[in-house]
């Protein structure tokens, strides 16, 4: 049986409230940009509780 998309939605959800590691840097010409760990974007600003671009709750106690 395969789960509806309610129930997909739900565990999507719940998943992004986990912490996931900031442990990536992009380095560009003049700065260097920490990078989420879910979307692979880069992040304006260092320490930040929360991607803006995907909602991915961050830890940055690695970086």
């Amino acid at each position: 049986m395969k789960p509806s998309g309610a129930v997909r939605a739900f565990f999507l959800a719940a998943s992004y409230r986990s912490v996931l590691q900031v442990t990536q840097i992009r380095d560009f010409p003049d700065e260097s940009y920490a990078v989420c760990p879910r979307c692979r974007t880069t992040l304006p600003r260092e320490y930040m509780r929360y991607c803006d671009r995907c909602g991915q709750c961050l830890g940055w106690e690695r970086f």
